[in-house]
């Protein structure tokens, strides 16, 4: 690999980008997600850090397609509270 970027797919939008610019979305435990900064064990998904994705991703089920895991509306609303507190 000279000098190729790795990229990966937003589960919101469907775009490829540069994989350090996308959050990285983990199943950390059983029934658990999280916003992780370093490749750990398991699957993950990406995501663009705009309101735009972030609304994709409420809506579609990309992200646990992904993760192939089933996750309910709760486990939703409580990432997309991680993501805006990672945000700022």
């Amino acid at each position: 690999m000279s000098g190729q970027r790795p990229e990966r797919t937003c589960v919101g939008c469907g775009d490829r980008a540069p994989q350090g610019s996308l959050l990285r979305i983990q199943a950390t435990a059983p029934g658990e997600l999280a916003v992780v900064e370093r490749p750990g064990p398991g699957r993950s998904a990406y995501l663009h850090r705009s309101p735009e994705c972030l609304d994709g991703f409420v809506k579609s089920k990309g992200l646990f397609r992904s993760l192939r895991l089933n996750f309910g509306a709760d486990e939703r609303r409580h990432l997309l509270a991680q993501i805006e507190v990672s945000d700022g």
